[in-house]
C-alpha cells in the first residue's frame, strides 16, 4: 500500500510502511483534538498544511539529527520497515518536497488517500 497524495498539480506516492514516522511527526492540533499523519492534512489548503509540514519537519530532524550512532541506528530499526521498502531518510525528503508543493500551489487543497 501507498499515500498517494496531490498538492496542486504535484502528486506524490509514498509507501504507508512509515506511517508510524508520519503519525508521530505530523500533528494537526485542533481545538478539541489532535490528528496526526499524512491523512490528517486531507482537505487542508495548503497554506495551512505548510505550517504542520514545517513542524513535522523540526520534529523529524529533532529526532533524527543525533551524532550518536547507536541512537540513530535504534531509531531507524524503530521506524524502517523490515521489507525495505521506505526509510526515515526518504520520508524527510517527502517532507521537503511537499512543503515545496504547498509554497507553490498555497491555495489548493492537499489530498491524500491510501
Amino acid at each position: 500500500m501507498s499515500y498517494d497524495i496531490y498538492i496542486g498539480e504535484d502528486d506524490y506516492s509514498y509507501t504507508f510502511n512509515l506511517s508510524q514516522f508520519f503519525h508521530d511527526t505530523v500533528k494537526v492540533i485542533g481545538k478539541d483534538s489532535t490528528a496526526t499523519g499524512l491523512q490528517a492534512l486531507y482537505g487542508m489548503c495548503a497554506e495551512d498544511a505548510e505550517v504542520v509540514l514545517e513542524r513535522a519537519l523540526d520534529e523529524a530532524e529533532l529526532i533524527f539529527l543525533t551524532d550518536d550512532p547507536v541512537k540513530l541506528e535504534e531509531l531507524r530499526s524503530h521506524y524502517n520497515p523490515s521489507n525495505g521498502w521506505g526509510s526515515v531518510e526518504v520520508a524527510i525528503i517527502l517532507l521537503h518536497k511537499m512543503i515545496r508543493s504547498c509554497r507553490k500551489w498555497p491555495f489548493a487543497f492537499v489530498k491524500v488517500h491510501q
